[in-house]
């Protein structure tokens, strides 16, 4: 299964939910006839398949690459305190609030 004649696509894990039998997709530059001439074994337990362009498997990676991105950005760029556009003072005031209380009452025990 190691070639670069085809990739295997579940497409299950890009369309969840998906309805029908057609649960791969090959994307491969053969034809049908010459891609199950040379790997029809291999491919047997995938059937039905739906056959596809390198071009169009490569919009599947695109948008993995994409969404693993923005939710690496997510994980360090959030703010889990949450952010209110333009109350910069008034988040800073309660905050100070809070640490103020919160040392009183660690104090006090």
């Amino acid at each position: 299964m190691d070639n670069k004649d085809y990739e295997l696509i579940n497409l299950e894990v890009e369309y969840p939910g998906i309805q029908g039998g057609c649960r791969w997709a090959v994307a491969t530059d053969l034809s049908y006839d010459e891609l199950f001439a040379q790997y029809g074994t291999e491919l047997e337990a995938y059937k039905p398949l739906l056959l596809i362009s390198t071009a169009q498997a490569e919009v599947f990676k695109e948008y993995h690459r994409n969404d693993s991105k923005h939710e690496r950005r997510e994980y360090r760029c959030h703010d889990p305190r949450g952010y209110l556009e333009g109350l910069e003072k008034e988040q800073a005031v309660l905050n100070y609030r809070v640490l103020a209380v919160g040392s009183l009452l660690f104090t006090s025990i």
